[in-house]
């Protein structure tokens, strides 16, 4: 089963056209809210106290220095099987062990990357061009517990020496500093 390449914003329509509640936008503009505070967290906790767990984008909020972010912020957005199976072009109803079949055959298909002319890329939509903190981006906190000031979600692009072969993963970067941030990388996550 071979789908088009298709970007997060066709996925979270086609979760909006076709499985109503499947998505929560939450403008947080004219609300008292503050991802470094747990905010976000807070509203995932409580839809998962109702039995809800909706892809839930944020939007309209400040950074933490203070900056009102331009673009938006997703939590959960494959939380649920039946998302993970939607991402994959499969029906709602897939059993786990085909979803499970799909997903490996898939990881093991390596293919070329597509490129994409820089006008045409989502990633150049938003492009912060004066010198910039790191506390200009949406950093969070998920508890109570985690770090202060916050963390990134951001993504680690590394070469393995051997093969030469790159991948691509997410980590938490924790914010140290307006210029400083650290992340832990396990070679198995590479």
């Amino acid at each position: 089963m071979e789908s088009e390449p298709r970007d997060l914003r066709h996925f979270l329509e086609f979760l909006e056209e076709r499985w109503p509640g499947e998505v929560l936008r939450i403008n947080t503009a004219e609300k008292p809210f503050s991802l470094t505070d747990c905010d976000a967290a807070a509203v995932l906790f409580k839809l998962r106290e109702r039995g809800k767990k909706p892809a839930v984008l944020f939007e309209g909020f400040k950074t933490a220095s203070g900056k009102r972010w331009p673009g938006q912020l997703l939590f959960s957005e494959l939380v649920t099987f039946q998302k993970q199976a939607a991402a994959l072009d499969l029906s709602r109803d897939v059993d786990f062990e085909s979803l499970v079949r799909e997903y490996t055959r898939r990881t093991k298909a390596v293919k070329a990357p597509l490129k994409i002319p820089s006008g045409e890329a989502p990633v150049k939509e938003t492009v912060l061009k004066d010198k910039i903190s790191l506390f200009d981006l949406p950093i969070y906190r998920k508890d109570e517990f985690d770090a202060r000031p916050g963390w990134l979600c951001a993504v680690a692009v590394a070469k393995e020496p051997e093969s030469g072969r790159y991948n691509c993963s997410w980590h938490r970067h924790h914010v140290h500093a307006p210029e400083l941030a650290s992340v832990r990388v396990n070679p198995r996550h590479l």
